[in-house]
């Protein structure tokens, strides 16, 4: 359910917004939503990442494969049909780590506090 909200709102926002909103969103999401830290990055990059995957196909063929020619040659590329996925690639990373800094904020700063939660020890306690 988490993957596929990020998914839908993620393309809403995108219509809207700068690029940018996308990993606002998985932050807030990530941050609300009870994920462990290492699936709230999963899913947040993989939501986000397929989603401009996708999006940068279609455009890539609603112009004939110019821009994603030109922009090939500028990155050193062989093909423009790379693009795509790099920018995918970007994306996941990208709206991954905000995802997976949301989870983290909330289990630091707002779970109830409790040392032995993630196998640590008490400071205050003494052998």
């Amino acid at each position: 359910m988490f993957f596929l909200l990020l998914f839908v709102f993620g393309g809403l926002l995108q219509l809207f917004f700068p690029w940018w909103v996308t990993g606002l969103l998985c932050f807030a999401m990530a941050l609300g939503w009870n994920k462990s830290r290492h699936r709230a990055f999963l899913e947040a990059g993989a939501s986000q990442g397929l989603l401009w995957l996708g999006y940068a196909f279609f455009q890539d063929a609603n112009n004939q494969h110019i821009l994603a020619g030109r922009m090939a040659t500028l990155f050193s590329l062989p093909y423009g049909w790379m693009m795509a996925p790099l920018a995918g690639i970007l994306v996941f990373i990208t709206s991954g780590l905000a995802g997976y800094a949301g989870a983290r904020i909330r289990d630091t700063f707002l779970t109830p506090s409790n040392a032995n939660l993630h196998g640590q020890s008490d400071p205050q306690r003494r052998p």
